[in-house]
């Protein structure tokens, strides 16, 4: 089954690294660093708290994401 650009577009991972736009202030940490950051915290390098505060993103909100993102991806 293929997916389609606008699928991943909106995965939670695309979301995270900044390549989906939505409404709000405008991004300031750049996409390599974002990129790292969710390495690391794929690898078990840094805690999601961490993470976080890398993104500079509010704990909370991140954790609703991810939330988010398990369950499209169970479907």
């Amino acid at each position: 089954e293929e997916l389609s650009s606008q699928q991943v577009l909106s995965s939670p991972i695309a979301r995270l690294l900044g390549y989906c736009k939505e409404e709000g202030p405008p991004d300031t940490v750049p996409r390599q660093y974002k990129y790292l950051a969710y390495k690391a915290y794929g690898m078990k390098l840094i805690s999601f708290e961490k993470l976080a505060e890398l993104l500079r993103r509010n704990y909370y909100a991140l954790k609703e994401e991810f939330e988010q993102g398990s369950q499209e991806g169970d479907e």
